[in-house]
């Protein structure tokens, strides 16, 4: 699976998804479409889902927020914005927070530099993820 070195975590009432590789056009769909996996099957109290690596993750309560922790990621081309900005959308939609952590000086500067701050706040980048929790 590509995304087996992604990380997802979970706190209650937070999921928290780390991807360990640049985010472009052919892995941005991918990503997006594994936040909405994992936060239907909480919302449908399911209780588990499933991480990068196949492992099983259990979840009892609805979430609140997401957290897109940016840390191993150095690069983010326009494609991967749209994708972005649509998957912030749906999730604000249904009363989710979004924050991007850890995100590094040019990715934050590209994406500050996109449309995607009139859905994303200035206010939900945090440098670190406790900034959040």
């Amino acid at each position: 699976e590509r995304f087996r070195d992604a990380g997802i975590e979970t706190h209650p009432g937070i999921l928290i998804c780390r991807q360990d590789a640049r985010l472009y056009f052919a892995n941005a769909v991918p990503y997006a479409q594994k936040i909405e996996e994992l936060l239907k099957a909480m919302e449908d109290g399911k209780g588990t889902g499933t991480a990068g690596g196949g492992e099983t993750l259990r979840f009892y309560e609805k979430v609140h927020a997401v957290i897109m922790d940016f840390s191993a990621i150095n690069i983010v081309d326009a494609s991967a914005i749209l994708v972005l900005q649509e998957l912030i959308e749906s999730l604000r939609k249904r009363d989710i927070a979004v924050i991007v952590a850890n995100a590094n000086g040019e990715v934050r500067d590209l994406m500050q530099g996109c449309r995607i701050l009139q859905v994303l706040e200035q206010s939900t980048f945090h440098i670190w993820i406790s900034g959040y929790i």
